[in-house]
């Protein structure tokens, strides 16, 4: 639906006034052109001299023939409450603990009299409502892919395409965020679920490294080779690999085999595909006993056991290995030749709320997390993926994006972990279906049947 000109002369005032008192545009500093202008936001050069007009009349600009519109707004280089702007965070998120440290400072130097503060609360389906009898009115939420699709799609406004690189950003994480073709949360980085493994293991009991093309068999033999009692007291305490019940975790070994989203009138090739991870997985953890069985469900502890040196190989994400620093770096390793069919990603986005105290601020800060710099200096010394592909080309080893799976040609075959399964699909429902899998008391075809409602 086209927007009135009344509204697009107001919301590109407010955008412009955000900027400016935010001293995001500082004094001295010209606005773009006004055609620039007209072209960035999709709106008519009328509406645009509309908001000038309403910015010049607040004493903001002054508009000098020949060379353009020029701030004049000088503002206190202190904070105050006209300018605080509140970020949600629902917990648990790697997300806001990892990537919100490194984009906040980043947009206060850039916006030197905006104050942020973050609010964490456990993530709920009622979120906003909550928080609402709380008292307290986000601005931004932050958001998973998975926790995406439980949101009230009236509760956000739109992203506008004008601050988003929309042919630059995988076609998997950018869909994940759309609701009935409106992009509702800016994704501003994502994972792929990847295997991970700890080469001074490898090196210390001689066994070879992971390399393309090795096998399942080979695979096996590998995590069988470093499930060891190394202190000889008769108690394995080195594994293999660990597998984990989340299902940001598991599903990648049946997305590697080709399966597909699980729903009642999946393709028999999907259902089959899910029933061979399963029992794969099964059989690491029972039959060759190269699983510990106990951290299964606590991905945390898989983590500490893996940072540790007692796990040898596990699934995890970008933003998991930098929850504590100062170890030893993990490697990524390629999946066997018989797991090459497709992906799995975790995606993280921005949300700003309809009743956000400063709509004009969030979107803001949205911008600034979206432009290519900001992406690049946000994955500087670290092994976070920006998602923009071309940034991650520079700034990322080929072979290393080769193994994450996250090549422009590799990556359209990824899925996102909030569209694997139905929607409106509790995922602790469905976690707590897969108990007696897990501990080895249920058929993987069975699960797979209760799984997919046949």
């Amino acid at each position: 639906m086209k927007r009135n000109a009344g509204y697009c002369y107001t919301e590109l005032a407010d955008v412009l006034r955000a900027q400016i008192k935010s001293g995001f545009i500082r004094p001295g500093d010209y606005l773009l052109p006004e055609n620039d202008l007209s072209s960035k936001y999709g709106i008519s050069r009328s509406s645009v001299r509309r908001a000038l007009l309403e910015l010049q009349n607040e004493q903001l600009i002054i508009k000098h023939p020949g060379k353009g519109t020029m701030v004049t707004y000088s503002s206190d280089t202190s904070p105050n409450d006209h300018n605080e702007l509140l970020i949600v965070c629902p917990s648990p998120s790697l997300f806001c603990t990892q990537m919100l440290p490194v984009l906040i400072p980043i947009f206060e130097e850039r916006c030197p009299h905006v104050k942020i503060r973050v609010f964490s609360i456990s993530y709920r389906d009622s979120l906003l409502e909550e928080l609402s009898h709380l008292g307290v009115k986000p601005d931004l939420v932050v958001v998973s892919d998975q926790q995406f699709s439980m949101m009230h799609p009236d509760d956000f406004l739109a992203i506008p395409p004008s601050i988003v690189q929309q042919t630059n950003i995988p076609e998997p994480v950018y869909k994940a965020f759309l609701s009935h073709d409106t992009l509702l949360a800016a994704p501003v980085t994502y994972s792929p679920v990847f295997l991970a493994y700890q080469k001074h293991l490898f090196h210390r009991h001689h066994v070879a490294l992971p390399h393309p093309g090795w096998t399942t068999e080979q695979f096996i033999e590998t995590a069988k080779q470093l499930t060891l009692d190394t202190n000889q007291d008769g108690i394995i305490d080195l594994f293999g690999i660990a597998l984990s019940s989340a299902t940001t975790r598991w599903p990648l070994f049946a997305l590697k085999k080709g399966a597909d989203v699980i729903t009642s009138d999946a393709e028999e090739s999907s259902f089959h595909n899910w029933v061979q991870a399963l029992t794969f997985m099964r059989d690491l953890i029972y039959l060759h006993k190269t699983v510990p069985i106990f951290p299964i469900h606590d991905m945390f502890l898989i983590q500490q056991l893996f940072d540790e040196e007692r796990i040898a190989m596990m699934l995890t994400s970008l933003l998991a290995p930098a929850r504590i620093t100062g170890l030893t770096p993990y490697e990524i390793a390629p999946f066997p030749s018989e797991f090459d069919q497709g992906g799995m990603l975790i995606a993280n986005g921005l949300m700003i709320a309809r009743n956000a105290s400063h709509p004009a601020l969030a979107q803001l800060f949205v911008e600034v997390c979206m432009t290519s710099e900001v992406q690049a200096q946000m994955i500087q010394g670290s092994r976070f993926l920006s998602v923009y592909d071309s940034v991650n080309q520079t700034n990322w080893r080929k072979q290393d994006l080769l193994s994450l799976g996250v090549l422009p040609e590799q990556i359209v075959y990824s899925k996102v972990v909030g569209g694997l399964f139905t929607p409106g699909t509790r995922i602790s429902e469905l976690e707590a279906q897969m108990k007696k899998y897990w501990s080895g008391m249920e058929q993987p075809v069975d699960l797979v049947h209760r799984l997919h409602h046949r």
